[in-house]
């Protein structure tokens, strides 16, 4: 009957009244030597408190965080795969999404009865592009 219909669904809700405040943007005052930790683009005078962070699970809340018996976690083997392959010319945005994929993708847990995936989730509220540079781009 709903077969091939959405599978989900988005609500756009008001959840508080309560006004952000800014923060300076103080990357114009760090010294030299940490600059590589700025954004391709332009820094704006102020921002949200609430800008620029981001947060990433291995799973759910309330879900399993699966581990090989001789390897790290299932997320943090992806995350670092990814990172080595593609953090050259790749945005950290984009490399938890191509993680998220090969972790849903490639990883079962075999149990008794039923075999487990794992799904990691992230969210972002950045407002510019973070890349990673290596040594040789920053000294």
């Amino acid at each position: 009957m709903f077969f091939g219909k959405l599978g989900g669904f988005a609500f756009f809700l008001q959840r508080a009244v309560r006004c952000d405040g800014f923060i300076d943007n103080f990357f114009d005052r760090i010294p030299k030597f940490f600059q590589f930790m700025k954004s391709k683009f332009p820094s704006h005078q102020t921002s949200s408190s609430q800008a620029d962070l981001l947060v990433s699970f291995s799973t759910s809340p309330g879900f399993l965080s699966f581990k090989d018996e001789t390897k790290d976690t299932w997320y943090i083997q992806e995350l670092y795969r990814v990172i080595i392959e593609n953090a050259k010319d790749t945005h950290l945005a984009d490399l938890l999404t191509e993680t998220n994929r090969r972790v849903v993708e490639k990883y079962e847990a075999d149990k008794v009865v039923f075999v487990c995936k794992q799904a990691p989730e992230f969210w972002s509220r950045f407002t510019k592009q973070l890349f990673f540079m290596s040594r040789n781009d920053v000294f």
